[in-house]
């Protein structure tokens, strides 16, 4: 079969798909190892056998709403291609608010910055954070030993290895006394009673780990806000993601923490989703 035949043909069976031409397109030039400009200038090129056996095996798995992250095995990330698997959260655009906070921020970036990046899953924030300011010692944590691999693989990737220390931590458990000039986290804040708003490929296949939070999904925020004055400088900032309906009962938080000038910052979608603080 051609490949713009069978381009039709995926295209059919992604019909339940949001983009299917476009996911079409991705898996088949995953599968050529094509680029899409290679793809166009071949179109009537015959796949082998294995070819289009290999091909269709990835269509089936996007039609059950496999995320094309994980089936590719990659996601930009402000700019730079993360290695992602089901281990990890797959890194999404909105989350990008926190890097351009800390860029924008006016701590000078001429001098060793001190960062923790709690729940730091594929790393994220924190290569990005570390491939913008040189100056960055960056620890990054999280929970689970498989996420901290990825990490750590897309970390020599974008060699950024040296700025990073990756450790194994429930928030700040195997922190120590350690004081950080940002203390930045998405932590997981969705709460199980709002699964039945989920998309599919979120609840069927991003790690629960990752996604759900106890008490209405603000257990990790009691958990990283209750202790971060512990390990603030003096004038430091904590910078955390949250969700769209979460922002007063944080700011609640927030404020029987000690902490003030409290600012709540819009993502593309005018939503609100980041929320950064500083102490009293």
């Amino acid at each position: 079969m051609q490949i713009r035949q069978i381009l039709k043909v995926a295209i059919k069976e992604l019909s339940n798909q949001r983009a299917p031409s476009l996911d079409a397109r991705l898996l088949l030039c995953a599968t050529m190892e094509y680029t899409h400009e290679e793809l166009l200038l071949n179109y009537n090129q015959e796949l082998t056998p294995a070819e289009e056996k290999e091909f269709m095996a990835l269509v089936s798995r996007r039609k059950s709403s496999e995320p094309l992250a994980y089936i590719l095995g990659q996601q930009e990330f402000y700019g730079l291609e993360l290695r992602i698997d089901r281990n990890v959260l797959i890194p999404r655009p909105e989350t990008e608010l926190l890097i351009d906070l800390v860029l924008n921020d006016p701590l000078p970036h001429n001098k060793t910055i001190k960062i923790l990046d709690l729940g730091t899953g594929s790393g994220a924030i924190s290569i990005a954070l570390a491939k913008h300011i040189q100056a960055a010692s960056i620890t990054a944590t999280d929970i689970s030993k498989q996420a901290l691999e990825i990490a750590k693989i897309n970390a020599e990737i974008h060699d950024v290895s040296g700025q990073i220390n990756f450790r194994i931590s429930d928030w700040y458990d195997q922190l120590g006394e350690a004081k950080y000039d940002y203390i930045i986290s998405n932590p997981p804040y969705i709460a199980k009673s709002e699964q039945d708003q989920m998309a599919k490929e979120t609840l069927l296949f991003e790690p629960e780990l990752a996604l759900y939070a106890p008490e209405e999904g603000l257990a990790a925020y009691k958990s990283i806000i209750n202790a971060a004055s512990q390990h603030l400088k003096p004038g430091g900032r904590l910078l955390l993601e949250i969700g769209y309906s979460q922002k007063n009962a944080i700011i609640s938080i927030l404020s029987a923490n000690g902490f003030k000038n409290t600012r709540t910052h819009q993502d593309l979608a005018g939503l609100d989703r980041v929320i950064m603080a500083k102490m009293r």
